[in-house]
């Protein structure tokens, strides 16, 4: 038996690590084409209709064109980095083709590699990384190099200047991409035994155009039209648009030769003999056994100017340079004959092929998956297309209008509409302020150094960065369960390195600082807030990390801000129901865990919790006066203020010790607080206006009422109010000579308070912003991993060269190998009176959630919720049947057992695919990572005893009469003990 059982293990070993799943061999194949220089002179698109194309009109034919389709950059290498690496120029700082892109790019990032590791067969021959096929490792196989035939005598030059292209008086052999094709054939031709991702690179129409005579004779000289132009295009043009155009250059040798239509005639030849290629492979396709189940994805790098706007060649930012083919066959979901006309970037062919192929989605991919718009072309697309060209010069497309943003801040604006050859530039003109702010917001955020530059500072200063559960040299390693010496204690490691005179200043631990907001989404310009400015914030993006998924586990506040200050899920330490922790019935944290200003106080940080207002008093006015308060805490459990928190300012610690700050900005609590008119009244005189009600641009799930308008305005002036204390504390770090050694955590505990907000575990209510500003933080970097607001706890103790103990359950966001989450949760318990009893779990693109009262109603009775003018207006409006289907969900008096969403086809989660057929996989899938996580940290997962619920409600209440509508909250208290009773929770999420 023992033998039997070696050679059964053993068999088992010996199958390839690739051995595809079950159901591998239905997967479709997928045919990559990818080619160079190509614009939109192609029959099918019309810009020129000299364009002799019939093979990718067939292509185009066959399945979905999209007509308003853009390239990430107008470069050869950012253009094919970005594509393939799902990481735009700004955030690899892959700008040109001078820089290597393996600067910045890994092999695993790779769209390639994605198929390889998926067991597919990776096959490739030509162009498709800058210079070649890029990482070896990518690929099972290859076509090898291509030989690139010496013409000799067979090639007549007719170059001129730069613009390099001549007649070969010979066959398609004499070009290297007809190898190319040939080899696309042979492949098409073999048995393959797993599904295939076959890419051919061709090269044409990259310079030089040499291609056989016969594709000249296409286009016969007498009869080539000049593209339009206008002979003073550029005189409305700004310096830096003028400068990439370089009409003393290219075109300036052009006009002197007097032979431009020659030019347009060879570059039309090479995309003639390109078109041909395509066609010998499709033609090799459809008699292959693979022509009904392969993709078939074919895209151009980025276009080609021929004079228009007095330019040459790609390397700009108008339509010419950045507008390329992009055609999609998909069987079973394009419609032969079909096309799209969204504005639609190439970051999207990454997460598009990754959904249609089945393929997890990596988190650094920052494009937008097409797959909905393949099939309802249609269909509502509120994304823009992006085009960068060297740093921080970027051009964005929508639908109508073409904006340029140049790094000194001048603008080209042109209306497609009406200017579809771009020859008026309106950003001059003070009628387009608003339109420029609107396509303004789809500006990329992030523009970090060029790669290489960025590598050649690091080798001269860099510190390596550290790796998770590391300490830097000199600091302390705390015990596990550590209560650091004796309470009241201070571990004194950091002060005695920092005295220490070999002490070098890159081990010297920064100082930390939190930025709390209250009650606040991720409403700030750098996020896509479109009706305010943020600059303050948006510095701090600039400056730093910004994470554009990051979720707190509780919308909640006090729930929210007891997890964080833990490092633990709130339901891990029972802490999970608002303001719990009273006289009648007090929480205590499980053995051995302690807060975070705690454990950083240990290690010989001066930590405090204030207020703006005190944070920001000078050294001077401290030095008179060093007490300061402790701000909010709301903490739903016993602790020791005395061992958490100095009470004394910032700048009064002694022995230059590093300090750890947490700031409470009051956030979105300013509005709808105390007199009506008192907000508006402060807002306008601190902040010069106020936000207008007009021209707003709501959230879906919020109707267009008087009511909402005013409120979204005055909340949008709390984010301007925020952004300004953002500011101060800045300007006060600088001003201390402070900034550059602290490390700015800037969040929010929750979404807005709103109807479908906080309180609910919907992307309004957990979603929230994100930023990391510091020494050794990536300065104009964007994470799209998704992270959880708890890890701000163990990123914290890490720059602080402490080990988290074994009892911090969150991670260091920050380490070197930090491994990005592939789910994050949260939870939501009894808030006030209202008992409730909700779970979710979340990756990059699906939310799952679980409701424990699905036969209670979404707005449960709350006396703080319905107090406001907002919900009630809300309950008016859904009464008179004036809400759309979608607002309205959220008013149903029962609620489904389980939700799933698609937030990125389904942003606002109006779409519940739970019962969906086709998804039942991925319902299943999320269910199980919910009730492992359930397990793994022991939520409890029910709701409190009746008799702790009546001693916290009590508590809560202030006693009879003390608080408003005392008869509202008592009511609903009654209700939510009957409830309990009549309406009983679910023991937990379904198990089959």
């Amino acid at each position: 038996m023992r033998n039997l059982l070696t050679i059964l293990w053993t068999a088992v070993c010996l199958i390839p690590f690739w051995a595809p799943a079950a159901g591998a061999q239905d997967r479709m194949n997928v045919l990559f084409i990818a080619v160079d220089d190509l614009n939109h002179w192609i029959g099918h698109l019309g810009r020129n209709p000299q364009a002799r194309t019939p093979n990718l009109d067939r292509l185009a034919a066959m399945g979905l064109t999209f007509t308003n389709a853009h390239c990430a950059a107008p470069v050869c290498n950012p253009s094919r980095t970005a594509l393939l690496s799902g990481m735009r120029p700004g955030t690899s700082g892959i700008y040109d083709n001078g820089t290597s892109f393996q600067l910045a790019v890994t092999s695993e990032q790779s769209l390639v590699t994605q198929y390889r590791l998926a067991g597919y067969e990776t096959l490739g021959m030509g162009k498709l990384w800058h210079g070649g096929l890029g990482f070896p490792d990518q690929w099972t196989a290859t076509g090898g190099r291509e030989q690139t035939p010496r013409p000799g005598s067979q090639l007549e030059d007719r170059s001129i200047g730069g613009i390099a292209f001549g007649i070969l008086n010979g066959g398609d052999e004499l070009v290297p991409d007809t190898a190319i094709a040939d080899y696309g054939i042979s492949e098409l031709q073999k048995q393959h035994e797993r599904p295939f991702f076959l890419t051919l690179g061709f090269h044409k129409p990259h310079m030089p155009w040499n291609v056989p005579r016969k594709y000249y004779d296409l286009h016969p000289l007498d009869s080539i039209q000049l593209p339009p132009t206008k002979p003073d295009d550029l005189d409305d043009v700004p310096v830096a648009g003028v400068q990439m155009a370089a009409p003393d250059k290219d075109h300036a040798e052009i006009l002197k030769s007097g032979r431009w239509k020659e030019a347009v005639q060879a570059y039309l030849a090479a995309i003639s003999y390109l078109d041909a290629q395509v066609g010998r492979v499709l033609d090799a396709l459809e008699k292959s056994q693979y022509h009904s189940n392969t993709i078939i994805c074919l895209w151009g790098d980025h276009g080609w100017h021929l004079g228009e706007k007095q330019h040459w060649r790609k390397f700009a930012l108008w339509e010419e340079a950045t507008r390329a083919p992009l055609i999609w066959v998909v069987p079973g979901t394009t419609t032969p004959g079909s096309s799209c006309s969204r504005p639609v970037d190439f970051m999207s062919i990454y997460p598009t092929l990754c959904e249609l192929s089945g393929l997890p989605k990596p988190a650094h991919i920052e494009g937008v998956s097409l797959t909905g718009l393949l099939k309802t072309p249609d269909k509502e697309w509120p994304h823009a297309a992006i085009t960068t060209f060297k740093q921080n010069n970027h051009a964005v497309r929508t639908d109508r209008w073409r904006y340029i943003r140049y790094a000194d801040g001048s603008e080209e604006l042109y209306d497609h509409q009406n200017d579809p050859l771009e020859w008026t530039n309106l950003a001059l003109r003070p009628d387009t302020v608003e339109q420029r702010r609107i396509l303004a917001a789809f500006l990329p955020t992030t523009n970090v150094p060029d790669a290489e530059q960025k590598q050649k500072n690091s080798s001269e200063k860099t510190v390596p960065r550290r790796k998770a559960g590391t300490k830097k040299k000199g600091q302390p390693k705390l015990p596990e369960n550590s209560t650091a010496s004796r309470p009241g204690t201070r571990n004194t490691a950091i002060t005695t390195a920092l005295r220490t005179s070999e002490q070098s200043a890159d081990d010297t631990p920064p100082n930390v600082v939190w930025l709390i907001v209250e009650d606040m989404s991720a409403d700030f310009s750098c996020y896509g807030q479109r009706d305010i400015s943020t600059p303050n914030v948006d510095r701090l993006a600039a400056e730093g990390t910004r994470f554009s998924r990051a979720f707190v586990t509780a919308p909640i506040c006090s729930i929210c801000r007891s997890a964080l200050i833990t490092g633990r899920y709130q339901t891990s330490i029972g802490a999970q129901n608002h303001r719990s922790n009273v006289p009648a019935h007090q929480i205590r944290l499980p053995d051995g865990v302690q807060l975070i200003p705690q454990v950083m106080k240990q290690a010989g940080y001066h930590t405090s919790n204030v207020t703006p207002e005190e944070f920001l008093r000078s050294a001077e006015e401290a030095t008179g006066n060093p007490q300061v308060g402790i701000a909010k805490t709301d903490y739903n459990f016993q602790w020791n203020q005395a061992e958490t928190y100095d009470r004394t300012h910032w700048s009064q610690r002694t022995d230059g010790r590093p300090f750890f700050a947490q700031v409470q900005l009051h956030g979105g609590k300013h509005r709808g607080q105390g007199n009506e008119a008192a907000w508006p009244r402060k807002a306008a005189s601190t902040l010069g206006t106020v936000t207008p009600q007009t021209g707003l641009h709501l959230p879906a799930w919020l109707p267009d009422d008087p009511v909402m308008r005013e409120d979204w305005a005055q909340y949008l002036d709390t984010v301007r109010w925020t952004d300004r204390e953002v500011g101060l504390i800045l300007d006060r770090l600088q001003s201390a000579g402070e900034l550059e050694r602290t490390v700015i955590f800037f969040m929010t505990d929750h979404g807005i308070s709103h109807v479908r907000c906080k309180q609910f575990l919907y992307d309004s209510g957990t979603h929230v912003p994100l930023i990391v500003r510091g020494p050794r933080i990536p300065a104009g970097h964007v994470r799209n991993d998704a992270v959880e607001h708890i890890d701000l706890a163990a990123a914290t103790l890490g720059l602080a060269g402490i080990t988290p103990p074994n009892w911090v359950l969150a991670q260091d966001i920050l380490a070197d190998d930090y491994k990005p989450r592939q789910f994050v949760f949260a939870a939501r318990d009894r808030a006030d009176e209202t008992v409730d009893l909700i779970r979710s779990v979340r990756d990059t693109r699906f939310k799952y959630i679980w409701n424990g009262f699905p036969n209670r109603p979404w707005l449960q009775p709350n006396r703080y919720k319905d107090s406001k003018p907002i919900l009630q207006a809300m309950r008016k409006l859904h009464a008179a049947g004036k809400l759309t289907d979608e607002q309205a969900l959220i008013m149903a008096e029962t609620r489904p057992v389980e939700e799933l969403y698609d937030t990125e086809s389904d942003p606002w989660e109006f779409h519940n695919l739970a019962t969906d057929p086709q998804h039942r996989t991925q319902l299943l899938k999320m269910r199980a990572a919910l009730r492992d996580w359930q397990q793994r940290t022991g939520d409890p997962c029910r709701p409190e005893p009746r008799d702790v619920y009546l001693a916290e409600v009590r508590a809560a209440a202030g006693g009879t009469g003390k608080k408003p509508n005392a008869d509202v909250y008592q009511n609903n208290v009654d209700l939510m003990l009957r409830w309990m009773e009549e309406r009983p929770p679910l023991p937990g999420p379904p198990t089959e």
